[in-house]
């Protein structure tokens, strides 16, 4: 199956095919002054934001940005964790090629050696890059560094605690303020690097920020009680000992006092509020710059938040819509001809993004990219494009899958994760380890976002669906052999097998052939 050698590496030809492209593009390209900001926000849920029609004002100034753009009510995620959700934000292809396989073994790697986004996969800043953007990414999590790959096709990365130990000071009322990261931090940075460009310069920006996932470790007396507790969400969920668990809140994550669950949705929502403000002050800034009327901004979800829906309580990590529906708010250029202020139904993946901003600022999205560009469903040229949205690396293991109606996930609570998250999904010492479970849920008719309820009796899709991830992620095993340098787990690759997969679109062809490919876009 796996057949004869596997193709050497491309690292040096992807570098001498970046600086061709540079160097054949048009004379007057990247110095228009154009700007692309993708800032991506951590365990922000699609239905706690005012314009997915959340009743709190959470974010009167992100529901007032799309007035001027659109927003995308049918959005999916393709992890739920933070390394393989930015990497496939980052590349447009499915995270999975950046896992590196096990050891001969079958265990796992450590974290550190576990996740490497290969030179082979595409990236969004490289194109940027070769079409003389100049290129910087602003990150608020230790995990986004150049250790796993997220560098490549930035001329300036500024990663977590960038210079040094993390600073942190204190407000007037004893409550500590974060000096080094956060929104206020990469918020900075960012502007400090766009003053120090030619007005004229083209520009594409990363920027993430973890706020929300800080807000239970970094109390805030005034946002963390702005909104009043639903007094019908008034059980009180105990903590855990262990770091992560089921049905009980994180050992890393408990305030120190014991919450109702509507007083941990309302600390939530204050901290979105307080996100909300912040984002305000960014795109005030670009408005001073003189950079805001020719910047596409795009507000992306990478994750959810769990408040119990599917068994996590303030933590992410299901395959659930609660931890994989998430917002992406779209504002494009003001040259952009474009229908504005409205809601897209069309069904997105994460992945989508990196092609879907390419082909916005007229550069072509590369060979190798999974994800599809929405600018036809934006045009008016096609009601949808995409029929699945796929997800995995959750801490059940297995996988989910989307359609423009329905959610299934199967997953093996007893398959993966420490054994003390195990235990307390099923709340038994020694539980089985054939646990597979199926569930379908109908979006349009069923509110609750997470898994806990019964499934929907619907064979017909749930075979569908099923078979559709099964297929998928078999053939993404394949590519991710493909493309991953690791001796300890090299496998052979058929010629014949090596063409499918460029013609399933999962690689990319040798270089020499895909300059031959390409057209004028």
């Amino acid at each position: 199956m796996w057949g004869q050698a596997k193709p050497l590496k491309l690292s040096l030809c992807l570098l001498l095919g970046l600086s061709l492209a540079a160097c054949s593009r048009e004379p007057d390209r990247g110095r228009g002054g154009s700007g692309v900001l993708l800032v991506v926000v951590d365990e922000l849920r699609a239905d706690h934001v005012g314009s997915y029609g959340y009743p709190r004002a959470t974010t009167p100034h992100l529901d007032g940005l799309v007035s001027e753009g659109m927003w995308f009510t049918n959005a999916f995620s393709a992890a739920p964790d933070t390394i393989p959700s930015h990497a496939g934000i980052l590349t447009g292809a499915d995270p999975s090629l950046a896992r590196r396989p096990p050891l001969p073994g079958g265990e796992p790697l450590s974290l550190m050696t576990d996740w490497f986004i290969p030179e082979e996969v595409p990236r969004i800043a490289r194109e940027f890059l070769a079409e003389g953007y100049r290129t910087a990414a602003f990150m608020d999590h230790a995990w986004l560094s150049p250790v796993y790959g997220f560098q490549s096709g930035f001329e300036l990365f500024r990663g977590f605690r960038e210079g040094g130990a993390v600073s942190v000071g204190f407000n007037p009322d004893g409550s500590p303020v974060l000096r080094d990261f956060g929104m206020a931090a990469v918020r900075s940075r960012l502007e400090g690097w766009l003053e120090q460009l030619p007005q004229d310069q083209d520009w594409f920006a990363y920027m993430t920020v973890g706020d929300l996932e800080r807000t239970w470790t970094f109390p805030d007396a005034e946002f963390d009680s702005f909104f009043r507790p639903d007094p019908e969400k008034d059980q009180i969920p105990a903590p855990s000992s262990s770091e992560r668990a089921f049905f009980a809140v994180p050992r890393s994550r408990w305030p120190g006092a014991l919450l109702t669950y509507g007083e941990y949705e309302a600390r939530y929502d204050g901290a979105l509020l307080k996100l909300d403000s912040e984002l305000h002050k960014l795109f005030a800034r670009l408005e001073a710059m003189g950079r805001w009327e020719e910047t596409t901004v795009c507000i992306v979800g990478s994750y959810g938040l769990g408040l119990g829906e599917a068994g996590l309580i303030i933590d992410h990590g299901s395959l659930a819509d609660v931890d994989l529906h998430v917002p992406v708010l779209l504002r494009p250029a003001a040259s952009a001809e474009l229908v504005r202020g409205r809601e897209v139904d069309a069904l997105m993946s994460l992945l989508d993004v990196a092609p879907t901003l390419l082909e916005l600022s007229e550069v072509r999205p590369p060979a190798g990219m999974h994800g599809v560009s929405m600018v036809p469903v934006l045009e008016g040229r096609a009601d949808s494009v995409r029929e699945y949205a796929y997800s995995r690396f959750g801490v059940h293991g297995g996988f989910g899958v989307r359609d423009a109606r329905y959610s299934f996930q199967l997953f093996d609570p007893a398959g993966r994760g420490p054994a003390s998250m195990v235990r307390s999904w099923f709340g038994q010492q020694n539980p089985s380890r054939q646990s597979q479970t199926l569930h379908l849920r109908d979006r349009e008719a069923e509110p609750d976002p997470g898994n806990l309820s019964q499934s929907l009796a619907q064979p017909e899709v749930e075979e569908r669906l099923r078979a559709s991830g099964e297929e998928w992620f078999e053939w993404i095993e394949r590519a991710r052999y493909h493309v991953q340098d690791a001796p300890w787990a090299e496998r052979v690759i058929a010629q014949e097998e090596r063409e499918e997969l460029e013609r399933r679109g999962l690689v990319a062809p040798p270089l020499g052939e895909s300059f031959e490919r390409a057209g004028a876009f």
